[in-house]
């Protein structure tokens, strides 16, 4: 990596974000890191594979990064793959990439996080 690379360290904020309180499930922030390998499952159970879901990143609840898949990975982190079924979402953690990545333009480098949060948020589903 090159030595346009900051890593930061990640604490949850004075002022955390917040959501619409408007979705079928939401789990809230849950705290992960890249020390091992490891899936975060998100048990939603609403019996359908439901479509869209959002994905979001922070490093400290307040600074919100929406998981657009996907990128690169080695480049701007994970999760490595995500999953989806009736009853839950898996994003699958790889201890060989940084947590989550941002690239600034205006600098042309990258922020890395090996600690944060991840959540998931989905809305309502008609079948």
């Amino acid at each position: 990596m090159s030595t346009d690379i900051t890593y930061t360290e990640s604490a949850i904020s004075s002022s955390p974000s917040t959501f619409s309180a408007n979705f079928a499930y939401d789990s809230d922030w849950r705290p992960a890191d890249n020390t091992i390998n490891t899936s975060l499952i998100f048990k939603h159970n609403l019996k359908c594979i439901p479509y869209p879901v959002c994905l979001f990143f922070s490093p400290d609840q307040e600074k919100v990064y929406p998981l657009i898949w996907s990128y690169y990975g080695p480049t701007s982190g994970n999760p490595a793959s995500i999953r989806i079924d009736e009853t839950k979402v898996t994003l699958s953690i790889s201890s060989g990439i940084p947590l989550h990545g941002f690239f600034e333009p205006q600098t042309g480098g990258w922020t890395y996080w090996r600690s944060g949060f991840f959540r998931v948020a989905i809305p309502s589903q008609s079948r």
